[in-house]
């Protein structure tokens, strides 16, 4: 066999220039930041709310007793032995013990074993007893023409007997149906009706509106609700404050005083101190100053019809105003004019 002859091949162009770059040198490290292996400080609420809790995990978790206190003549399986033992004897209880455990026994037996309020049984109670199918009738609607007799009941309780010599007065009705025959009809008894509406007069303030105002002798002011006030633009000292304490003992601060307020009825014109009120059930209370400024006399009808008298300290004038019947708090008038409206 003859040998084979070898022909050396070329490297491609692009192997032979990679061959022979020259490598780079490696680079050298960045320095590191002061604060690189700082851990962060940006908050992340946590997952679980329950404050007070421990976390889940085997680290937060309580250690076991270290011991236990035991004597030794304890068995649980005596114990199981009992608890059947006892659930299938029959027991004797005594009263008491059955009260303390029956709820429904022990309520009967405080029903039937409690006191109970029953009317006495007094001989000196005296009772009058007069009945008719009518009720009382008041003297607003008592009619003249078709008087009946009314039921009346009077029950008299002496709580302790008078001494010897003493002098009790009789019921004056009861004397006198027990003074009738049988024949006889008897006269009706008259009572007071259960209430009855509030007067009230209607005069000109601050010769501005016309304003339904209550008449009441218990009051020791003269009244006037904050509405009224800034309706009719009045001025007022607010340094002049007083505590107002009504009949149920409640105290309220009035707001102020308002001097010389004018007040027209009919042909007398007055001139009042007036404390303004936050928020009052009425629009003018005249209280004491008001009966002794006009010396007023009021007289009063059976049909519920009442007139006061009033005069004129200044000139002497008197008036006799009838009273109307009050309602709520209102206005009965208010002059919207303005000073163009005056001149047109």
């Amino acid at each position: 066999m003859s040998p084979t002859p070898v022909v050396p091949q070329e490297a491609p162009a692009h192997q032979a220039a990679a061959s022979t770059r020259p490598c780079a040198p490696a680079l050298a490290e960045p320095p590191v930041h002061l604060f690189a292996n700082t851990p962060n400080a940006t908050y992340t609420p946590p997952h679980d709310y329950n404050i007070g809790a421990l976390p889940n995990g085997s680290a937060f978790k309580k250690d076991g007793l270290a011991y236990k206190t035991m004597a030794p003549i304890y068995d649980e399986k005596v114990t199981s032995k009992v608890y059947n033992q006892a659930m299938s004897t029959q027991v004797t209880l005594t009263q008491r013990k059955l009260l303390l455990l029956t709820p429904k026994v022990r309520s009967q037996v405080r029903e039937a074993t409690s006191a109970r309020r029953t009317p006495p049984k007094d001989p000196n109670q005296v009772r009058t007893l007069y009945q008719d199918m009518e009720l009382p009738y008041a003297i607003d609607d008592l009619d003249p023409s078709t008087l009946t007799v009314s039921s009346f009941t009077h029950i008299i309780h002496q709580p302790e007997t008078p001494p010897l010599g003493s002098l009790v007065v009789p019921n004056c009705y009861e004397q006198y149906l027990s003074s009738l025959s049988p024949s006889q009809t008897p006269q009706p008894l008259v009572v007071a009706k259960e209430s009855s509406a509030l007067r009230s007069i209607i005069p000109l303030i601050d010769h501005q509106q016309l304003v339904e105002c209550v008449i009441d002798p218990g009051s020791q002011v003269i009244a006037m609700s904050d509405g009224i006030c800034n309706k009719l633009a009045l001025i007022y000292d607010p340094e002049v404050v007083l505590n107002m304490q009504s009949a149920n003992e409640e105290i309220d601060k009035s707001l102020s005083l308002t001097y010389n307020v004018p007040l027209l009825i009919g042909n007398i014109t007055l001139y009042l101190q007036v404390h303004i009120i936050c928020n009052p059930a009425y629009n003018m209370l005249f209280g004491q100053p008001f009966d002794i400024l006009t010396t007023s006399v009021v007289k009063n009808f059976a049909n519920k019809d009442q007139m006061i008298t009033i005069s004129n300290p200044n000139t002497r004038w008197k008036a006799m105003i009838p009273m109307v019947r009050q309602g709520p708090p209102r206005i009965l008038y208010h002059d919207n004019s303005g000073f163009w409206d005056l001149r047109n």
